[in-house]
C-alpha cells in the first residue's frame, strides 16, 4: 500500500519534471521557414524575427531554408542581422530542408554565415555566381572577385573549407549534401528526409515554425520585378490623366503608385513610404473636403491603412543607452493588423464622405447669408425702428440688426435695401 502511495505521488513529478523540460527544450529554439526568395521580404521577415528570438531569450535560431537566391542588398542585409544576432547570443542554424531544398545563390551566403549549416540528403548548396546583366568582362571579373572574397571570408570565419565555398561562386559549382559535408562546407548530414524530422535530429523538438506575416509577403510582391514594372507603368498613366484632367485622385494614385515602386526597388525605405502614403492620404482627404465630390474620401481611407500597414512592422524595445534617447518603434499588439486596417480605411472613407456631407451643407447654408443675395429679402421687424433708434429685423429666419430712415412698428413687414456689414437697411412694405 505504501509502495503504491509512493508510485501515485512520483508520477505527476515525473510528468511534471518531462513537461518542463520539454518546455525548455522549445523555449531554446526558434525556428522559422525561409522557403522563398531573398529580397526585402525576406529580409523584413529576418530581422523581425531575429529581434523576436533575441526578445524571448531564445539560444538558437533555426532558418529552415529552401531558396534559388535573389538580391544581392537584401542578402547583405540579412547577414548582418544575423551576425547582430549572434553577437547578442544567438546560434544561428541553417537547415536545408526538406528532400529537393536548395540553398542557392544568395541563400549560400547566408548559409556560410551561419554558426551550423544542417543538409539533409537530396537537398544541395551553391551556384553563387553574381549576375550582373548586361556589363562588360572586366566589371563582371571584378564583381565575380569581390564576391568570392566575401564567400571566402564568410567560410574562413567559421574554420570552414574556404576554396570550396569560393568555387561556389568562381565556378558556379554546386554541392550535394555529402559533398559539402565531405569538403568541409557544412556541420553534418542528417538522416531525417522531412523538415519536422529534421529539427527532432537536431534538438529542436515539438517547435511552432515561424512563416513570414503579411509584411514580409507584401514586400516580396513589391520586390517581384514584373510586378514593380506594371505598378510603375499605371502610375505613370494615372499621373499623366491626372494632371490632364486636374483630378486629384488620379494624381495620388500616381504618386502612390511610384512610391510603393520605390519601396520595391529599396530606393525608399519602408517606414518612410508608410509615412508618405498615410500624409498623401490626408492631403487627398482634406481636399476632397474642401473642393471635390467626396469620392476621394475612398482611395484616401485605402491610401491610410496601406501606410497603416507597411508602418506596423514590430520589433522589440530598443536598448536604453545612458544619455542617449531611444529610437521610437511600432510593437505587437493583440488585434489581427488586417482588421485594424479595414477598420481605418471604413471609418475613413464614412468619416470623409459625411465630412463633405457637412462641408457642403454649410457652403449652401452661407450663401444664404451672401450680401448679394439677402438685398431685397422681405421680413418682418422684431422691434421698433426709427431713425434714432436702430433695431432688430428677422429675415430667411435669421435675426439682423436693422436701421430705417424712417420709424417702422414692431411686426411690420420690412424689406432690405441696402447691407452695411452686419447691418441691414430696411424700409416699410404697405400692407
Amino acid at each position: 500500500m505504501n509502495k503504491l502511495k509512493l508510485f501515485l505521488v512520483l508520477i505527476p513529478l515525473f510528468l511534471l519534471l518531462a513537461f518542463t523540460k520539454g518546455i525548455n527544450a522549445n523555449d531554446e529554439y526558434y525556428v522559422i521557414s525561409l522557403d522563398q526568395t531573398i529580397d526585402a521580404g525576406a529580409q523584413n521577415f529576418i530581422h523581425r524575427t531575429i529581434d523576436e528570438a533575441i526578445s524571448k531569450n531564445a539560444k538558437y535560431y533555426v532558418i529552415v531554408m529552401n531558396t534559388f537566391g535573389g538580391y544581392s542588398v537584401h542578402m547583405d542585409n540579412i547577414i548582418k542581422k544575423l551576425q547582430e544576432g549572434e553577437a547578442k547570443g544567438l546560434t544561428i542554424i541553417t537547415l536545408v530542408a526538406p528532400v529537393g531544398a536548395h540553398a542557392t545563390s544568395a541563400g549560400a551566403f547566408i548559409a556560410m554565415a551561419s554558426t551550423k549549416i544542417y543538409m539533409v540528403k537530396g537537398t544541395s548548396i551553391g551556384s553563387a555566381t553574381p549576375v550582373g546583366g548586361a556589363l562588360d568582362e572586366e566589371t563582371k571579373r571584378k564583381i565575380i572577385s569581390a564576391f568570392a572574397k566575401y564567400m571566402e571570408s564568410l567560410a574562413e570565419a567559421r574554420n570552414r573549407n574556404k576554396t570550396a565555398a569560393a568555387e561556389m561562386v568562381t565556378l558556379g559549382k554546386s554541392y550535394t549534401a555529402e559533398e559539402a559535408y565531405r569538403l568541409g562546407l557544412i556541420d553534418k548530414v542528417l538522416n531525417s528526409t522531412s523538415i519536422s524530422g529534421a529539427l527532432n535530429e537536431i534538438g529542436a523538438k515539438n517547435v511552432n515554425v515561424v512563416y513570414p506575416d503579411y509584411v514580409s509577403r507584401f514586400l516580396s510582391f513589391l520586390s517581384d520585378p514584373t510586378v514593380l514594372t506594371f505598378i510603375g507603368l499605371i502610375a505613370t498613366f494615372a499621373l499623366i490623366a491626372g494632371l490632364y484632367a486636374q483630378s486629384e485622385i488620379l494624381i495620388a494614385a500616381g504618386i502612390v503608385g511610384w512610391i510603393l515602386t520605390f519601396i520595391g526597388y529599396s530606393v525608399v525605405p519602408v517606414f518612410i513610404g508608410a509615412i508618405l502614403l498615410i500624409i498623401i492620404g490626408a492631403i487627398l482627404l482634406a481636399i476632397e473636403l474642401k473642393i471635390g465630390e467626396g469620392l476621394g474620401a475612398i482611395p484616401a481611407g485605402i491610401f491610410i491603412a496601406l501606410g497603416f500597414l507597411l508602418f506596423y512592422i514590430p520589433i522589440t524595445p530598443p536598448d536604453i543607452k545612458p544619455g542617449e534617447l531611444p529610437n521610437i518603434h511600432f510593437f505587437q499588439i493583440g488585434i489581427s493588423q488586417y482588421s485594424i486596417a479595414a477598420v481605418i480605411a471604413v471609418l475613413t472613407m464614412i468619416g470623409g464622405l459625411y465630412l463633405h456631407k457637412i462641408t457642403q451643407t454649410i457652403k449652401k447654408r452661407g450663401k444664404v447669408y451672401d450680401i448679394s443675395l439677402i438685398l431685397n429679402k422681405i421680413g418682418y421687424a422684431v422691434t421698433e425702428i426709427s431713425p434714432d433708434n436702430p433695431g432688430v429685423v428677422n429675415v430667411e429666419a435669421e435675426e439682423w440688426t436693422a436701421e430705417s430712415d424712417s420709424y417702422i412698428p414692431k411686426g411690420s413687414k420690412v424689406k432690405v435695401v441696402e447691407v452695411k456689414g452686419n447691418v441691414l437697411k430696411v424700409k416699410k412694405l404697405e400692407e
